[in-house]
C-alpha cells in the first residue's frame, strides 16, 4: 500500500524534495503551522498512499503522523512541544484518479457522454466528482446538465459540436436507471425514413417521465406500458416506432427498401421476439418484407 522515500535524518522540509522519477506526481508546495517559528521539524520517511484516507491525526510518544485529507500522502516527522503540523497543498492521489479518469475518456474518444459512474474503481466518489469538476473547469470536458458530461467533438470549420442526442440521453438513463427508446419523429430520421428534424426529441421509458435541456434542444421522457419497452434498444423496436409515426399510409416503397437495409441481419427469432407487442399491421409489413432474409 506504501512506498517509502528514504530521507536523511537531518533533512528538514524545506530540502525535501519527492523522486520525480520515482514518484510521477510531484508535490506542489508545502506550508507549515506549528506554535514556535523557531522549531524546524526534521522528516525521518515519507509514504505515498494509494487509497483515499480521511484527515486524522495520530500521536504515539514523540512521534506524530499527520494524515491531510488534501494530500493522501503520511508524513511522520519529529516533533517537540508544542506540536508542529505539516501539511501537503495538492493530492497525489487526486492526480493520479485524474490521470486514469483522462486515459478512460480519451480511450472513448470525442463526443462521448458519461456520468461519474463511468469511472467507478478509478477512485472514491469524492475524489472523482472533484476530478470532473476539475477538468470541466479547466475546459477539458464539458457539462451537460447535473452529472453528465461529454468529450467535446471539435470541428475545424464548424467549431465545437453539439453532443449527441441519443447518447446524452442513455447517459441520463443510465444515471437514473431505467431503459429508453426512440420514438416518434426522431425514430423515424435516425432510420433514414424522415428528414424531419424534431425540435424536441421523444424517448420512451419505463421510468419516470421528465424533462432535460441539451442547449436549444428538449428531450423529453415519456413514460410508456412494458410492452412498448419490451424490446427496447433493438432494430426492430426503431422500426416499429417510425412506422407508428410516418403512419401506413407513408410506407411507401422507398421507405420499405430503406427499412431493409435497416433491418439486414436480423433474425427469425429476433423478429418473432422483438415484434411480439407491434401493432398486426407493421408484424405483416416487416414479416413481408424480410421473408427471404429471415
Amino acid at each position: 500500500m506504501f512506498q517509502k522515500a528514504n530521507l536523511s535524518p537531518i533533512q528538514t522540509v524545506e530540502n525535501f524534495k519527492p523522486d520525480r522519477e520515482k514518484h510521477l506526481d510531484p508535490v506542489l508546495s508545502w506550508e507549515q503551522y506549528h506554535h514556535q517559528p523557531t522549531l524546524q521539524p526534521r522528516v525521518t520517511s515519507c509514504f505515498y498512499a494509494n487509497l483515499f484516507i480521511p484527515p486524522a491525526i495520530i500521536t504515539n510518544k514523540n512521534t506524530m503522523f499527520f494524515v491531510s485529507n488534501m494530500s493522501q500522502i503520511v508524513i511522520e516527522i519529529l516533533t517537540k512541544t508544542p506540536y508542529t503540523l505539516l501539511v501537503i497543498s495538492k493530492a497525489k492521489t487526486k492526480q493520479t484518479v485524474e490521470s486514469r479518469i483522462r486515459k478512460r475518456i480519451y480511450g472513448h474518444g470525442g463526443g462521448w457522454v458519461f456520468t461519474p459512474k463511468h469511472f467507478l474503481g478509478l477512485g472514491s466518489s469524492s475524489a472523482i466528482r472533484f476530478v470532473l469538476f476539475t477538468l470541466h473547469k479547466n475546459g477539458f470536458i464539458r457539462r451537460i446538465s447535473q452529472g453528465i458530461y461529454d468529450y467535446p467533438l471539435h470541428h475545424d470549420d464548424l467549431g465545437t459540436l453539439s453532443p449527441n442526442i441519443e447518447a446524452v440521453a442513455k447517459a441520463i438513463a443510465e444515471k437514473q436507471g431505467f431503459r429508453i427508446q426512440p420514438s416518434g419523429a426522431y425514430a423515424a430520421n435516425m432510420i433514414g425514413l424522415s428528414e424531419q428534424v424534431p425540435g424536441r426529441v421523444v424517448f420512451l421509458t419505463d421510468g419516470p417521465s421528465k424533462k432535460a435541456k441539451v442547449g436549444k434542444l428538449e428531450i423529453s421522457f415519456r413514460h410508456t406500458s412494458l410492452n412498448n419497452m419490451f424490446a427496447a434498444g433493438t432494430r426492430e423496436a426503431l422500426v416499429v416506432q417510425a412506422f407508428k409515426f410516418m403512419g401506413r399510409q407513408h410506407i411507401d416503397k422507398i421507405r420499405l427498401e430503406q427499412t431493409k437495409r435497416v433491418l439486414k441481419g436480423s433474425t427469425r427469432k429476433d423478429f418473432e421476439k422483438n415484434l411480439k407487442h407491434a401493432p398486426e399491421w407493421i408484424r405483416s409489413i416487416l414479416f413481408t418484407l424480410m421473408e427471404k432474409e429471415l
